[in-house]
């Protein structure tokens, strides 16, 4: 296997998998760097801890550790201590963090951001509460002056009934629409009535009561857009239908947006998004 195909089949797995955000808590706040190195077929550099250190002596672990007061980031922390324990220069991990796009080929369902006829489209996973913050922050600033945010909504059938209310209510915070993507392959024993009933018990929390459905996340892809204008951002959280739904956007002329158009639309309107977490109520189960 070459570096090129570990890197693509590694990035197809992680697309497929489910983010898992650690909450906050008493943790010791640290970051780690996998390297991958091409020895004419590809290599993990790993790093052996001396016998002098404070914690993890002798241990074999990826070069990382504790975040220090000046780090300005959990990304900052990893590239010092990647640069100070094996020598790997931050200005050659920079370089190639440079190179890579949020687009479908490198990195597919992860934040991929089209323009449409002056929408903005956004196709994420955000599975999870937490996934959907991030998705509406980056709504809210990539959102034109006067613009909307309209979003489609949807996760895997298995989650409890308090996470799928919580989807309902955050989408209907912080954005204008919201509908329900329907997802056949994904009900996982649930049924689509009641999937669909939790969303719209979420959103009726704070007061959104028109929350339409739609069979297929394509479907509701469709439906948003068509409502859109210029200067709107249209949301999918897309789990099952990533092909259909780009084939789609290809077939109606979207173009994938670089980092300095990104950077301009960012700048040019800058729109503040308070999305509040969801809270049990005290007269639920």
């Amino acid at each position: 296997m070459t570096l090129d195909e570990l890197v693509a089949l590694t990035r197809r797995r992680l697309a497929a998998r489910e983010r898992r955000v650690v909450p906050p808590g008493q943790l010791v706040r640290a970051a780690v760097l996998v390297p991958l190195v091409d020895r004419g077929e590809p290599y993990l550099v790993f790093a052996k801890r001396t016998d002098t250190v404070g914690t993890h002596r002798g241990q074999i672990a990826f070069p990382g550790g504790t975040v220090d007061p000046g780090d300005a980031s959990f990304l900052e922390a990893a590239l010092r201590e990647c640069e100070e324990e094996i020598g790997l220069p931050r200005a050659a991990v920079v370089e190639g963090l440079r190179s890579f796009l949020p687009d479908p080929g490198l990195n597919p369902g992860r934040m991929n951001l089209f323009d449409l006829d002056g929408r903005t489209v956004i196709v994420d996973l955000a599975h999870n509460e937490a996934g959907l913050r991030a998705l509406l922050e980056v709504c809210g600033g990539l959102r034109q002056a006067g613009g909307r945010i309209l979003i489609v909504v949807g996760t895997a059938g298995d989650r409890p009934d308090e996470l799928i209310r919580s989807l309902g209510e955050l989408a209907a915070r912080g954005a204008d629409r919201v509908v329900v993507g329907e997802k056949e392959a994904y009900l996982r024993g649930r049924d689509r009535a009641a999937m669909t009933a939790l969303f719209r018990q979420g959103a009726g929390t704070v007061g959104v009561t028109d929350v339409p459905a739609h069979p297929t996340e394509l479907d509701g892809l469709r439906a948003v857009v068509a409502e859109s204008a210029p200067g709107d951002v249209c949301a999918l959280m897309c789990h099952a239908e990533r092909e259909e739904v780009f084939a789609w956007l290809r077939q109606r002329g979207a173009r994938l947006l670089g980092p300095a158009e990104l950077r301009a639309r960012v700048g040019s309107e800058r729109v503040s998004l308070r999305v509040e977490p969801f809270r049990r109520r005290s007269n639920e189960p």
